[in-house]
């Protein structure tokens, strides 16, 4: 395997590593395959696709880093790429591994021990509440007439009309108030019905009735002169 890392190296035109490097790459590569076995690490598990895509590109990661970089944050580490490569060839560089996934944590923690690398790991935590609005976001509810709606906001209760607001409010006439605007004062002293609450007075109810009164007595009047002649 050192080898075969080293020649896949010298093909790509970078320098081939050093014994002691190489051979902490030829652990690394048997500890992530006995694991691979059991656990999803990664979804290349052959060795020669470890060598071109894992490893290869991972050193070359940590052969283009600028030389006054002194901390890495590998967020998402996985099966330690590109993080464990570059901690391996720059040894001035603070590696930190972060994975939220319990078994590839558990895996990052056998790999550092193993190879004895100066690399912390860090394990964020998730957010339940986050994901529970993602997922299940607030379902509409249907009204009388079938139309999907959503739930009211405590903000948008009073200006629904919703049943358990303050009916003694100025905003929400009871049976005998009047509805005050803002800025404005009621004119008409006239109390309002709870039922009817812009019914008209009943003497207009009388001016409307009366010429259909005089209508039907003028009727009434015709027939009984035909009646009589």
């Amino acid at each position: 395997m050192p080898n075969r890392l080293n020649q896949l190296l010298t093909q790509s035109g970078h320098p081939p590593l050093t014994p002691e490097t190489a051979e902490k790459f030829s652990a690394y590569l048997t500890l992530l395959q006995k694991w691979n076995a059991r656990t999803n690490l990664t979804a290349i598990r052959d060795e020669e696709g470890i060598l071109s895509r894992h490893f290869l590109e991972s050193i070359l990661c940590a052969q283009a880093l600028p030389k006054s970089v002194q901390t890495l944050l590998d967020f998402g580490s996985g099966a330690g790429f590109p993080g464990i490569p570059i901690a391996l060839i720059r040894k001035d560089v603070t590696v930190t591994l972060a994975e939220s996934q319990n078994k590839k944590a558990a895996f990052l923690r056998e790999a550092v021990r193993t190879l004895n690398l100066k690399a912390t790991i860090q394990r964020p935590r998730r957010n339940p509440e986050a994901t529970l609005r993602l997922h299940n976001p607030p379902r509409r509810r249907q009204d009388a007439t079938g139309r999907s709606r959503r739930p009211p906001t405590p903000g948008t209760r009073r200006l629904a009309g919703h049943p358990d607001h303050d009916r003694r409010s100025p905003q929400y006439p009871g049976p005998n108030q009047h509805c005050l605007q803002p800025n404005r004062v009621a004119t008409d002293p006239t109390p309002t019905s709870r039922h009817e609450p812009h019914s008209p007075p009943r003497r207009a109810n009388r001016i409307t009735i009366q010429p259909i009164n005089i209508a039907i007595q003028c009727k009434i009047s015709q027939f009984t002169e035909k009646c009589s002649t």
